[in-house]
C-alpha cells in the first residue's frame, strides 16, 4: 500500500509539473491567452477555459483559477492506468530521417504513440529553421489536444546552442544562438554568463515549443573513457556546482 501511495503521488507531482508548471498551491489570477486547435473554449462569467475532455462542462483540472494541486488531483482521478503510465514515458518523436533525424515529423506514427500508446513526453531531434520547428511541434500538440483528456505534450531536446555538436547527443543549432559547450563555459568561470546563456536558450526553446532541456549534465568528468565528458562542466566539483546552479 505504501508503494502504491508513493507511486500515485509521484505521478500526481509529474502531471502537475508538466501540465501546470509546478506542484504549488496558489491559484492563478491572470487570465491566460488560450489558443485551441481541436477543442472548444468554454466561457464562464466572460472568462475562457479549454474543454480539454470535450464533455461540455468545466472540470477542475481545466480551471486555471484553481490551485495546481487541486487541478492535478482531479486530472489524476480521470486518468486510466495506461494514461498514467504514458505520462511517465519519455519517447522520441518519429521523424522522416535516419535515427530520428530529419526536417519533419511522421505525424501518423506520432498519432499512434500519443493517442494509442498514451506517450506524453518526446525528445525532438528535428533541425532546420525555427519557424518550421515551431509549426511541427504545434502539429504534435494538436494531436495531443484531440486525445481523450487533451493533456499537452512536453517536448524536450538535446543541446542545440553549441558551435560543435555530435549526432545523437546534440542537434545542429540552425537558427538558435551559438555558444561554447559546457566545458568552454566552465573554462570561462563566469556563473553570470552561464545564467545569461541559460535564459537566452530558454527563450529560444519556448519560442518553438520546447519545454525541457536535456542539458547540461551535472555529472563530474572523472572517467576519461566516457563519451559525454564534453556535456559536463568538468571534473572540479565546486566549479560544476556553481555552473549548474547558474
Amino acid at each position: 500500500m505504501k508503494t502504491e501511495r508513493t507511486t500515485s503521488f509521484a505521478i500526481a507531482a509529474l502531471v502537475a509539473a508538466l501540465l501546470f508548471g509546478g506542484f504549488g498551491f496558489r491559484p492563478s489570477s491572470v487570465v491566460p491567452k488560450l489558443g485551441q486547435r481541436s477543442v472548444k473554449i468554454i466561457r464562464l462569467a466572460g472568462l475562457p477555459f479549454k474543454d480539454l475532455n470535450k464533455n461540455g462542462r468545466l472540470d477542475p483540472y481545466e480551471d486555471w483559477r484553481k490551485p495546481t494541486r487541486e487541478r492535478a488531483a482531479d486530472l489524476l482521478q480521470q486518468m486510466t492506468l495506461e494514461e498514467k503510465a504514458g505520462v511517465m514515458v519519455h519517447g522520441t518523436t518519429p521523424s522522416g530521417g535516419a535515427v530520428g533525424m530529419g526536417s519533419h515529423y511522421d505525424l501518423a506514427k506520432a498519432e499512434r504513440l500519443i493517442r494509442d500508446a498514451k506517450v506524453n513526453t518526446f525528445i525532438t531531434r528535428l533541425s532546420g529553421n525555427a519557424n518550421d520547428l515551431a509549426a511541427a511541434n504545434n502539429k504534435l500538440q494538436e494531436i495531443a489536444e484531440s486525445a481523450r483528456l487533451g493533456i499537452p505534450l512536453t517536448v524536450s531536446t538535446d543541446p542545440r546552442n553549441q558551435f560543435r555538436y555530435t549526432v545523437g547527443a546534440g542537434v545542429a543549432p540552425g537558427d538558435f544562438s551559438k555558444w561554447p559547450g559546457p566545458l568552454g563555459l566552465a573554462a570561462i568561470r563566469d556563473p553570470q554568463l552561464v545564467r545569461r546563456f541559460a535564459d537566452i536558450a530558454r527563450q529560444e526553446y519556448e519560442a518553438v515549443g520546447i519545454r525541457e532541456a536535456l542539458s547540461p549534465q551535472a555529472d563530474l568528468a572523472t572517467e576519461p573513457r566516457w563519451s559525454r565528458i564534453d556535456g559536463t562542466f568538468g571534473e572540479d566539483a565546486e566549479l560544476a556546482r556553481q555552473m549548474v546552479e547558474a
